[in-house]
């Protein structure tokens, strides 16, 4: 699928997440709940990150200004460890390990084990990009995916 449907179901899929994680909790805290709505939909998105698509042109923005700033605040920690993931990312095939099932089903287990929504919120919109991609034509059995270079 393409970017705006993706982001479309992402949206719709957020919203979902985001009412039902205030149902289920109560809470009326409205960072909690914009982190929630944020990480999936996040989530939706990132699986293509592995293209040179529009969120991967978005990433790789947002990316450089976050190491930019976490250099400059004098807490460069944080940069090395997301420009080696988006670079691992960047590296691999398209519906490589971006695109393996397997992922979400731990996020969302790992999320009910220790009550955490974020992780759950993230789970949901990995779904959320793999249900859309299976309504495409090309229909991948993705669960593992071995190493290729």
């Amino acid at each position: 699928m393409n970017f705006p449907s993706h982001l479309k179901a992402g949206l719709i899929a957020s919203a979902a997440v985001t009412i039902s994680a205030r149902t289920i909790t109560g809470t009326d805290k409205l960072e909690s709940l914009a982190m929630i709505f944020l990480l999936c939909l996040v989530g939706s998105l990132a699986p293509d990150l592995d293209t040179k698509s529009v969120p991967h042109k978005i990433a790789a923005l947002f990316g450089f200004m976050f190491c930019i700033a976490s250099i400059y605040t004098g807490h460069p920690y944080p940069a090395p460890y997301f420009a080696t993931g988006f670079l691992f990312i960047s590296s691999m095939d398209h519906r490589g390990y971006t695109h393996v099932y397997l992922w979400p089903l731990i996020l969302i287990g790992a999320g009910l084990y220790g009550m955490n929504l974020y992780l759950i919120s993230f789970g949901v919109g990995l779904l959320t990009h793999y249900a859309l991609d299976r309504m495409n034509p090309l229909k991948l059995n993705n669960w593992l995916k071995p190493i290729r270079l």
